[in-house]
């Protein structure tokens, strides 16, 4: 499901336009983003958390030469699912 199926979904579900309707998906998501760019986590209850993880250099290895190189330190982002969530997925 991509952002149109979502906002397709959504305006049939709320009855709104489908226009209004990817305006309101829009402000989700760039709030959600602005939200982890300063640092903060995103926490939807029934849903699960979003944050930004710090990861610390290290070796790694090019598969083809065996040559080791060097992996600069970087956040990148994760989710994690809550409880609930899971639990549907994995029945």
């Amino acid at each position: 499901m991509n952002r149109t199926d979502v906002v397709a979904y959504m305006a049939q579900q709320t009855s709104m336009s489908k226009k209004r309707t990817e305006e309101i998906v829009c402000l989700i998501v760039d709030t959600m983003k602005d939200t982890l760019v300063e640092g903060e986590k995103v926490q939807i209850t029934g849903f699960g958390t979003f944050e930004v993880k710090d990861r610390a250099p290290r070796v790694g290895r090019n598969p083809k030469t065996n040559e080791e190189v060097r992996i600069e330190a970087f956040r990148k982002p994760v989710f994690r699912a809550c409880q609930d969530l899971r639990a549907r997925i994995n029945k």
